[in-house]
């Protein structure tokens, strides 16, 4: 009988511990919509990254499968690969999905076991295209359950990019709401960014300034990663998945680049801080060092990445302030777009490192709507610099203008005054001449009284000729004769 008490005691303690041990069953309804399954789920960090779906559905690793903590499965950047598991059931007939995040991965494989094997489906960049029927950006898998079943699924996920997991289930209707929800952000922010970049383009053909050509490339490159990070990367051509896959860094080094020389030529930083346009050198030998580095430590790239932006950031940041701080007005919708998009961006890394899911929020968006906004303001700080350098041509107009009828205006008055001088002078000079013919004449008149005077006093030069024949006459004039 104690034998007996004994086990019966025994059995009770072991109770709590199996229903703690046991895995939870997600049971899928119509009404939840798409619904956040994470707390449902467990996970496995698999560090030889080597096992398969055999090894890990075996039971051969009992108690390695742990349960989340949070909404947002947060595993950062990580060489390991990462198992989730979890049950469904349905109490009703209908079309189920699985809908994950991120759609920024390089190996995403979702695993069911249908007609007594394990059947895998697989996305990510080294994959190629696999719908399974659904031709959507948004990682989707169908969740094949028959009504009053259970069934058991395994997702493995290995990336060589900061990893936030989250998952979804919900029926065909949810799914496509969602889609079509994704699909028309997606779409205006596509339409955005082509408007911006045909015009950047139209503005560097008409003025020839590189700094729009660097802007354009910059809005490029950027919506090229930001699409890549809400899964539009699998519409892209098979070979840009492929470099996206083997060289992680260079899409971000890409736009970070472009978006400096775009910083450094807009905020005219050679001028406004020659020192602080200098510090750009780092930046231009950091990109020449994190590209190759990404593809031979795919790891080691991704953190690089993570820093360089970060202080990249913080960078063009300071240069705005710098720029308003100097007087250059156009700064202040720099900074204003700038400050927009880094706004956006930590509050999407912040999100992912609480942990924390907000219900029918898509925190991809986030990412959209900042990188948007940023491609907007910019364009109006570009028009604003366009502005404020037609103001200084209009006053550097107005000053020529002025200062060449200044210039008219002296001449005029110069001209008044030479004018008034030389008819001073033409009188001086004509009554100088009047007096200078008075006395010409007078000499004259005087010069020829003395010769008739002379002629009247001497004998006429024949007579003297004949009795003088040597004379002469000695004509020394002293005075006029008047």
């Amino acid at each position: 009988m104690s034998d007996l008490r004994r086990l019966f005691f025994l059995v009770l303690l072991l109770i709590p511990g199996a229903v703690a041990l046991a895995q939870p069953v997600i049971e899928l309804k119509p009404e939840d919509g798409l619904r956040n399954i994470v707390l449902q789920c467990e996970f496995f960090e698999d560090t030889s990254a080597a096992m398969t779906i055999m090894q890990v559905s075996s039971g051969d690793i009992p108690g390695r499968f742990r349960p989340f903590e949070k909404t947002i499965g947060n595993f950062d950047i990580t060489s390991s690969a990462i198992w989730i598991r979890f049950k469904c059931t349905s109490a009703v007939t209908d079309k189920w999905y699985l809908k994950a995040s991120p759609e920024m991965v390089t190996d995403f494989r979702f695993f069911s076991f249908e007609n007594g094997s394990w059947k895998s489906s697989a996305r990510g960049y080294i994959n190629p295209k696999d719908h399974n029927g659904l031709n959507m950006a948004m990682l989707a898998f169908p969740l094949n359950i028959a009504r009053g079943d259970t069934a058991q699924f395994y997702v493995r996920i290995k990336s060589t990019y900061p990893l936030f997991v989250l998952l979804n289930t919900g029926n065909a209707n949810a799914l496509l709401k969602a889609d079509h929800t994704a699909s028309t952000i997606g779409g205006i922010y596509i339409g955005i960014l082509i408007i911006m970049i045909l015009y950047n383009l139209f503005l560097f053909i008409s003025n020839r300034s590189r700094g729009y050509i660097f802007y354009a490339l910059y809005v490029f490159f950027c919506g090229v990663f930001i699409l890549f990070t809400n899964g539009y990367a699998t519409h892209f051509p098979r070979f840009i998945q492929l470099i996206q896959a083997e060289v992680s860094a260079l899409i971000p080094i890409a736009f970070g680049l472009f978006g400096l020389l775009f910083t450094a030529d807009f905020l005219d930083l050679k001028k406004i801080r020659p020192g602080w346009h200098r510090l750009l050198i780092f930046f231009y030998i950091s990109c020449i060092v994190v590209v190759p580095s990404s593809y031979f430590w795919p790891l080691l790239g991704s953190h690089m990445i993570q820093y360089l932006g970060l202080l990249l950031g913080i960078y063009c940041i300071v240069a705005g302030v710098l720029a308003w701080r100097s007087g250059y007005s156009p700064a202040r919708f720099y900074l204003l777009g700038f400050g927009i998009y880094m706004l956006s961006l930590i509050v999407y890394i912040a999100l992912g490192i609480a942990g924390t899911a907000i219900t029918g929020f898509d925190i991809n968006v986030v990412l959209l709507t900042g990188s948007a906004l940023e491609a907007i303001i910019l364009s109006f700080a570009i028009g604003d610099k366009l502005n404020t350098a037609l103001r200084g041509q209009q006053q550097a107009q107005a000053e020529t203008l002025a200062s060449l009828q200044e210039n008219e205006k002296l001449i005029r008055e110069q001209n008044i005054v030479l004018e008034r001088k030389v008819k001073e002078r033409t009188s001086e000079i004509s009554e100088q001449k009047a007096i200078i013919e008075e006395k010409n004449k007078d000499i004259l008149s005087s010069i020829n009284y003395a010769r008739r005077i002379q002629h009247a006093l001497l004998a006429s030069d024949q007579l003297l000729t004949e009795n003088l024949p040597e004379y002469f006459i000695l004509y020394k004039p002293k005075d006029i004769v008047s």
